[in-house]
């Protein structure tokens, strides 16, 4: 097995690889910021719940 290379490639081909990179690259940090803020609502609202047993637990003492 041969680990990373570098192949010689035209101008215009390297350049539409890179340009194919840095879409994907932008779409994963969409789709990992779209993931991250539905985690950080998952997490509010987990908050809220315990927030309101802590209140419901303090109450009953």
């Amino acid at each position: 097995l041969v680990g990373p290379v570098l192949v010689k490639q035209e101008l215009g081909e390297g350049k539409e690889t890179v340009e194919k990179r840095l879409v994907y690259c932008e779409g994963e940090l969409k789709r990992l910021a779209a993931l991250m803020k539905d985690t950080e609502k998952k997490l509010e609202i987990h908050r809220e719940v315990i927030a309101k047993i802590q209140q419901q637990i303090a109450a009953n003492k």
